[in-house]
């Protein structure tokens, strides 16, 4: 588990790679970089976004750049590509740019094979 700014990022390492779950703040990509590779030097595949909150799905534009393929529900793409405001923050995000948005989207259930 990696922990810092934003939400907890949980990495799985196998032989063909990096399964990310969530991939935190953009300002971040350092130090996860860092981190990444000192879990292993495989090359980061997969990432999984939990949900839409910029907190887990800000640094996923970085990351689709290093080659991971992004799965969510098929909501949490729908949010990442629209217009967002949170009251409770006095926030309004802009909609992700298209290399952040999940190429992968499931409704009910989706299994990342090897």
């Amino acid at each position: 588990m990696l922990m810092g700014s934003g939400g907890n990022i949980i990495v799985l390492s196998g032989s063909d790679g990096k399964l990310a779950i969530d991939s935190g703040f953009a300002t971040s990509q350092p130090q996860i970089s860092t981190a990444l590779v000192a879990v292993s030097g495989e090359p980061l595949r997969h990432l999984i976004n939990t949900h839409w909150h910029y907190d887990h799905t800000d640094g996923n534009n970085w990351m689709h750049a290093a080659g991971c393929k992004i799965i969510a529900h098929e909501k949490t793409r729908l949010r990442m590509s629209s217009r967002q405001v949170i009251p409770a923050f006095d926030a309004v995000l802009p909609p992700s740019p298209a290399g952040a948005l999940p190429a992968v989207v499931f409704a009910h259930s989706h299994t990342v094979d090897p």
